[in-house]
């Protein structure tokens, strides 16, 4: 059963809020954990007798695993439910952080920080994905809601954790952030009783399909036309060049034997004449292109263009991550004031996600045209950092920056499935989360290399601006191009 055949067994209506409570919970707990680590970072450094740097690196890899390996999740959700999924990961990473209390050397909180990557890789996209399952209805406002956990929860999460840490030390702390990981298996457990599965749909019999083709004249027509293309006696699927379309032949457009039954000589010489091993890198690379859906990328150019805006999108909000506080302190911004930074963007962050959110569910609006806007205002406030020193003026620009990134948290979703057919959603997440992770390590090298090169936070901050702008660029490039193509159109009629 595909996602829209599952839509009639949608759960009951109160149940689906129920869940949507639980995959905000799923969000919080996992993105926050995460960022609470780092309120705990100095005293594992010292308890592990290593640097901080090492520590960091731990959690960063950790990132890194759950944004790359998510995309296993494109052949697992052909064969597993989403609530399962979140069920297994969910145990994985509530069992990596448990046992992190019991760590000795920063090999061990390595091992398993990687552990809880892996985990995380089939916790956060598959929940987000389900959305589309529950809400058909209401899938702006609720997805909305669902990426708001992970923004409240790198908020709040980090307060708990060093109020945990006041009282139970830091592995005390840790410990408790295990448990909390592990409550998302209530939700899975919800999940998993809404008789959703994301499996590949059925074939059908042939006398099924013979029966449908009595009741409807014009697949019957098309059908006809589909042997017609492929010549004479290609019953069983040889065209009249005598290639093996689908059921095999003699290679000379007779149609006879089948390839299932035998093969035929046109399917030797093919093997023949390709080779044994270039045959076989043929078939690796369609098992391999047909398992992680990478048809999309060359199928809908839209959603290709779409990727490459995360690309730089990447680039943006990595190298403001990294030198939001260093450039306040470098411009004479006490650590404690530049610190508070980091909380004002978080909080203009929740606010753009659910800006967006409400904007799309109430109005009409092209999430293409508020995205490129918001990457404008983003870049305006990157160029403008090189002109201020003042306190409230960075705090000003932190904001306009966290607020545009979470509008394109959320924009990112919408246009996602506006690009691709609706079966295809999952997919089209899964590698718009790849590739941003791949911009990610992009950007670390690009932005670390600009900057030995240039030594200024300045000059860094305008190059995120050149980013923000190719951003825009590339997402409004086919709404632009459409544009164009209607006005030549009128023009020749």
């Amino acid at each position: 059963m595909t996602i829209m055949d599952s839509q009639r067994s949608r759960p009951h209506s109160m149940k689906r809020w129920l869940v949507l409570v639980g995959l905000f919970a799923v969000g919080y707990f996992d993105i926050g954990s995460i960022k609470s680590l780092g309120v705990i970072l100095e005293e594992m450094a010292n308890e592990f007798q290593t640097s901080i740097g090492v520590v960091g690196l731990a959690i960063g890899l950790s990132h890194s695993v759950a944004q790359f390996f998510a995309v296993m999740n494109i052949p697992l959700l052909k064969k597993f439910s989403a609530g399962k999924l979140v069920f297994a990961g969910s145990v994985i990473a509530g069992t990596g952080f448990s046992l992190m209390c019991f760590a000795t050397a920063w090999v061990h909180f390595l091992l398993l920080m990687i552990l809880v990557g892996f985990g995380y890789s089939v916790v956060i996209l598959p929940a987000q994905i389900s959305v589309i399952y529950y809400f058909p209805d209401h899938f702006e406002i609720a997805s909305t809601i669902v990426l708001l956990g992970s923004g409240v929860g790198m908020m709040t999460l980090p307060l708990l954790t060093e109020l945990l840490d006041e009282v139970y030390s830091w592995r005390g702390a840790i410990l408790v952030i295990g448990a909390l990981n592990l409550h998302s298996c209530v939700t899975a457990l919800l999940m998993m009783t809404s008789d959703h599965q994301h499996a590949e749909p059925k074939v059908r019999s042939a006398k099924s399909h013979s029966s449908q083709v009595n009741e409807d004249p014009e697949l019957t027509v098309s059908l006809i036309n589909e042997r017609d293309a492929f010549g004479p006696g290609s019953e069983d699927g040889v065209d009249a060049d005598g290639n093996d379309y689908d059921g095999g032949g003699d290679g000379d457009g007779r149609g006879g034997g089948g390839g299932r039954r035998g093969g035929g000589d046109g399917v030797k010489d093919g093997w023949n004449e390709d080779g044994f091993f270039h045959s076989i890198i043929k078939i690796a690379r369609k098992m391999f292109l047909d398992t992680f859906d990478l048809k999309l990328l060359y199928e809908y150019p839209r959603f290709t263009i779409f990727c490459l805006a995360e690309v730089a999108s990447a680039v943006s909000y990595y190298g403001w991550i990294v030198f939001l506080i260093p450039n306040a302190e470098a411009k004479g911004i006490l650590p404690d004031r530049a610190v508070l930074l980091a909380t004002v963007g978080g909080t203009a962050n929740i606010s753009g996600r659910l800006t967006m959110g409400l904007l799309s569910a109430r109005f009409n609006i092209r999430p293409q045209i508020i995205y490129s806007l918001v990457c404008i205002l983003s870049a305006a406030a990157y160029f403008y950092n090189s002109f201020t020193k003042r306190f409230l003026v960075l705090g000003c620009l932190a904001a306009v920056n966290a607020f545009a990134g979470g509008v394109k948290v959320i924009s990112a979703t919408l246009l996602s499935k506006s690009s691709v057919p609706e079966e295809r959603f999952p997919s089209a997440m899964i590698l718009v989360s790849l590739i941003f992770g791949l911009g990610e390590s992009f950007a670390g090298f690009i932005i670390g290399a600009a900057y030995n090169a240039t030594e200024s936070f300045d000059i860094m901050f305008c190059i995120l601006g050149v980013a923000s702008l190719i951003e825009s660029c590339l997402v409004i490039s086919p709404i632009i191009m459409d544009l164009i193509i209607a006005i030549i159109t009128v023009k020749r009629t």
